[in-house]
């Protein structure tokens, strides 16, 4: 058995506990415990919320930040808040969590999904645009493990076609294309600070940005039961009764306060480890033939939510599920990339409206069990994930190393 084989082969290469994350700084500890002393917890009577949203926004360069209790209330307030609804549809990525997936059901739209570029793994515009119809009023890229998406060939694709493009950055905080950092680019910013993300608000939480004050207004909405609020003359206001479909989605000020450390004194600090950290794998990996390094496109900054390395299977015997097992053997962290489309999930067949689109705006049948995705193929079967957050050190990255040119050896052709 491939997960024998430390045992098989000797000692393991790494045999002691590996780097947590996330990591709570004092600072967060201190920021926590202030708004618990001070009793005031709610967003709605406190003022860390709107701090935190002002301090956010400024940080990735967007006009306005919207606060939320997770990415995908984030997604869903995205859609709800440009009018999505029965009928409309949403081309977005198969790979990557399916909250990109789901968003769309829950404001009764129809999910459409198109294949990847297979260098970055993201979703590839060209075959986007082949996936548009009459009906299509949004776009969501996923800027996956914190390599920027394709901005140019997204929002030129808005103006041909007069559609959203909301940008997916749950894994991208900080990441930049040609110099602007993602959530400030399209329509609107999606973040998520669930507790595996580059920078966590206890566990879970989410952001929304965006240049657009009525789109703002919206989103305060959405995320608030659907309290009608406008924009009017520089300011937003709530006038009173609910006008909209919204749920309870707002963020504790315990979170923001979390939120607010973090950006004050780490978040800078833990991109720069990532990127070090991934630069070093990238060095190193260019000795071996059975493994390339990480792609990182021209003129984009990524920020390795995780690093994904491709294994070269032509000069192995074993395929990447049994070469993330013997290093998992080795004692390191690493995993596949998602291993379960969007398109092979159960709720489109489970759901009758969705498991076969038998929709009225559709002349035909859209069945996503039998699509194919030929780049999402070659990247999920070639590609593998290795961890890189702040608190991991040169000595376990030197394990890293030493356990893939250990199995590498082992299992080359």
């Amino acid at each position: 058995m491939l997960t024998k084989l430390a045992i098989k082969r000797g000692r393991p290469i790494r045999n002691k506990p590996n780097p947590p994350w996330p990591f709570v700084s004092k600072e967060e500890k201190q920021a926590v415990m202030e708004v618990l002393n001070s009793s005031v917890v709610n967003y709605h009577v406190g003022n860390k919320g709107k701090e935190f949203e002002e301090r956010f926004a400024h940080w990735i360069g967007a006009k306005y930040g919207i606060s939320c209790n997770s990415g995908t209330s984030a997604l869903y307030c995205a859609l709800a808040a440009i009018g999505v609804g029965p009928g409309d549809e949403v081309i977005t990525t198969p790979i990557t969590f399916f909250a990109d997936g789901l968003a769309p059901l829950l404001n009764n739209a129809i999910t459409i999904f198109a294949d990847i570029d297979p260098k970055t793994g993201n979703l590839d515009p060209n075959s986007t645009e082949k996936k548009i119809s009459s009906r299509t009023k949004a776009i969501i890229p996923v800027h996956l493990y914190g390599h920027p998406a394709d901005m140019d060939g997204f929002m030129e694709l808005a103006r041909k076609y007069n559609l959203y493009i909301i940008e997916d950055c749950a894994q991208s905080h900080g990441a930049t294309y040609k110099e602007r950092m993602t959530g400030s680019i399209g329509h609107i910013g999606a973040f998520s600070f669930c507790q595996t993300k580059i920078m966590t608000t206890g566990g879970e939480g989410g952001m929304l940005t965006t240049e657009d004050p009525e789109i703002a207004a919206k989103l305060m909405s959405a995320r608030n039961i659907g309290a009608q609020t406008l924009y009017r003359d520089g300011k937003f206001q709530k006038i009173g009764g609910y006008s909209r479909l919204g749920h309870n989605m707002r963020m504790t000020e315990m979170q923001s306060a979390i939120g607010i450390a973090i950006l004050k004194y780490h978040i800078n600090e833990y991109i720069k480890k990532r990127r070090e950290n991934s630069a070093y794998l990238s060095e190193k990996f260019k000795a071996f033939d059975f493994i390339s390094p990480a792609y990182e496109a021209p003129k984009v900054k990524h920020t390795y939510y995780a690093y994904p390395a491709r294994l070269h299977l032509d000069l192995l015997k074993v395929n990447n599920s049994q070469f993330i097992a013997a290093l998992k053997a080795e004692g390191i962290l690493v995993r596949e990339v998602y291993s379960s489309p969007g398109h092979t999930q159960p709720i489109f067949e489970n759901l009758k409206n969705y498991s076969k689109y038998r929709s009225p705006w559709r002349a035909s049948e859209l069945d996503h069990r039998n699509e194919e995705y030929p780049n999402l193929e070659f990247y999920k079967k070639k590609t593998i994930l290795f961890e890189v957050h702040p608190t991991i050190d040169k000595e376990y990255l030197k394990d890293v190393v030493a356990a893939a040119e250990k199995v590498g050896e082992a299992y080359h052709k």
